[in-house]
């Protein structure tokens, strides 16, 4: 694939690493992510609230450091770029009773795809 998109999933898992990692490594081009994202990191693992009553599942709500974030996409050779949601207007957004710090982040590949064997 040239470019991916992945919106709202990453910081909805245990931890974005490998699923980044797979991403980046499957971009031709670029990633676009929108993700929950923050000067601190927040991990969090509640119950959602919002499902039908006597649902107790338990979900993760989780905002990642953006420093590290980057750091990690530009060690998979690509360059980062942040992007305000517009939607929100960098103020957090409550989802599922939680803030959420929505951000864009692009993903521009800068360095040749490793060879796979």
């Amino acid at each position: 694939m040239d470019h991916v998109v992945c919106i709202n999933v990453l910081s909805n898992i245990d931890n974005y690493h490998r699923p980044l990692e797979r991403l980046l490594a499957a971009a031709g081009k670029s990633v676009i992510l929108r993700e929950s994202l923050a000067d601190k990191a927040d991990y969090q693992y509640v119950v959602d609230r919002y499902l039908d009553p006597g649902c107790e599942l338990r979900v993760h709500v989780n905002t990642y450091a953006i420093g590290d974030v980057k750091s990690f996409v530009q060690s998979q050779g690509f360059e980062a770029t942040v992007v305000e949601d517009r939607h929100t207007r960098g103020e957090p957004e409550l989802v599922i009773g939680y803030p959420h710090h929505w951000k864009f982040l692009v993903c521009r590949r800068v360095a040749a795809r490793l060879a796979r064997s």
